[in-house]
């Protein structure tokens, strides 16, 4: 067993992880700031709503999928990468 493994893990994580987890933290930002914009024109240019709704699913799906990445980056790799 490697020294460096704590119950088969490494107890930090890894340049890598942490550049995903940065990068997953810009990406919910940006699509949070999208959906606060697209809220905020709907409210007052009144455009169409399907473009309002489906924009607003968009980013609301990145959004969650970004937090499951901050959340827990090493659950969703491959099991080779564990």
């Amino acid at each position: 067993m490697n020294p460096a493994l704590v119950r088969g893990e490494r107890p930090g994580l890894t340049p890598w992880e942490q550049a995903l987890r940065a990068a997953s933290v810009l990406l919910g930002l940006l699509s949070l700031g999208f959906a606060a914009k697209y809220v905020i024109d709907g409210v007052s240019r009144n455009p169409e709503f399907p473009f309002v709704a489906n924009s607003l699913a968009k980013d609301a799906l990145l959004l969650g999928l970004c937090w499951l990445i901050y959340w827990d980056v090493r659950r969703w790799a491959p099991s080779r990468c564990r």
